[in-house]
């Protein structure tokens, strides 16, 4: 295994790291009062099945998203990688879905209902155009977008972080939240873009090396 390949393997190793444990909590939040945020109370209030429809599938479109990146998977069991991927875009759609009603009804604010609105139709949207639907489809698109679609899903995690960040320099939740949102979805994409640029410079760069050799 090369240097590369290695820092790849750490990569995938630590958004699975964080992943899990954000998903479980989702999940427990579903099922026990104790873990819920007041937005989300408020929802599995209001709107239950929305809360059910949007955490039970975007909790396991986190724990797929992670093993989708596995390279191992992908080269060695292919059909696993495959079955695993149409089972994270089902659940990126049952979970967008349901996440448009949520917000509707929710009581977070109207800049974080506007970032949840944008982030409800970029996710589904990105993940179905990379989602390989004929055997013509270019492999290296596909491997871009469901990586930004992954950006997307796991903004749920870094949504928890700022947050957190944030209440624990004792911003008001009324003031964090919407900012965590904005954040969350527009920072992960932009990181998501500068490691592709960073990518295609070291690409680059080889090719003007072997280039100059010959």
């Amino acid at each position: 295994m090369n240097h590369l390949s290695r820092w790849k393997t750490v990569q995938t190793a630590l958004l699975t790291l964080f992943a899990v444990p954000v998903a479980a909590v989702a999940l427990a939040g579903v099922f026990n009062p104790s873990f819920r945020s007041p937005v989300f109370a408020s929802l599995m209030t209001e709107i239950p099945w929305s809360g059910f429809g949007h955490v039970i599938p975007g909790a396991l479109a986190l724990g797929l998203g992670g093993l989708l990146l596995s390279r191992r998977i992908r080269k060695r069991y292919l059909w696993l990688h495959k079955t695993l991927g149409w089972s994270y875009v089902c659940c990126v759609m049952l979970s967008s879905i349901a996440s448009h009603v949520g917000n509707y009804a929710s009581p977070s604010g109207r800049s974080a209902k506007l970032a949840f609105l944008t982030l409800g139709i970029l996710w589904p949207l990105v993940t179905l155009a990379g989602t390989p639907l004929s055997q013509q489809f270019d492999q290296q698109t596909h491997g871009k977008l469901m990586k930004v679609s992954f950006a997307l899903t796991f903004a749920a995690v870094n949504l928890r972080i700022y947050l957190a960040a944030m209440l624990m320099m004792g911003i008001r939740f009324q003031t964090a939240y919407p900012i965590a949102a904005w954040s969350a979805m527009t920072g992960n994409l932009l990181a998501v873009l500068l490691v592709f640029r960073i990518q295609a410079i070291r690409r680059q760069r080889k090719l003007n090396e072997l280039l100059t050799h010959h």
